[in-house]
């Protein structure tokens, strides 16, 4: 009508703050997951890569990261009667905490090489079987996707083990991916 405006109707309002606030929330969740992704990126390869809207490769960003600190070994402990992942941990903090002058305090696994971990005979060699809990209330306070497998401490350091299955889906991808690949090692 003449005079009137559709702000000034309450039922408009509301509608539109819902709106409004609907898009607010999906923004401010993307920006978490491009976030997490770019952290995920420099964490396994020490590059982020920025794509544009038809998913290519739009801007790469090299951080420079020493070979050392991404460990490729994860891949040799799927012959489970060789491989030495325990060693293999102590020498990737030993190199993190001669370079960083930091004691690492977690080890954050993929799947794949969670499940390659528990399955090797050193690994299963300094296993404690002596004290199997049934329930152990232990709480943390782990991030979304993550999960507290466990404590390591045959190292020489106290490793918190963690899995993470947290996805995102990635720009023209038909499919969800991992943040952590299967085969990643993250101390």
């Amino acid at each position: 009508q003449f005079g009137e405006i559709d702000y000034t109707d309450p039922v408009f309002r509301a509608s539109a703050m819902n709106l409004f606030m609907k898009h607010m929330r999906y923004g401010g969740k993307r920006q978490r997951r491009t976030l997490e992704l770019m952290a995920s990126q420099v964490l396994q390869t020490a590059t982020v890569t920025l794509k544009d809207e038809e998913g290519e490769d739009a801007y790469t960003i090299d951080f420079k990261g020493k070979p050392t600190h991404f460990p490729t070994f994860a891949t040799a402990w799927t012959d489970h009667a060789n491989a030495t992942p325990i060693a293999n941990v102590k020498s990737l903090c030993d190199v993190i905490n001669t370079d960083g002058q930091s004691k690492p305090t977690q080890l954050w696994l993929g799947d794949g090489a969670y499940d390659n971990m528990l399955q090797c005979a050193e690994f299963i060699k300094y296993t404690d079987t002596q004290h199997v809990k049934i329930i152990n209330i232990e709480p943390r306070d782990v991030p979304s996707g993550a999960t507290y497998m466990g404590t390591l401490t045959a190292t020489g350091y106290r490793l918190d083990i963690y899995t993470y299955r947290g996805e995102y889906k990635d720009v023209g991808a038909s499919a969800n991916e991992r943040f952590l690949k299967d085969s990643s090692v993250l101390i």
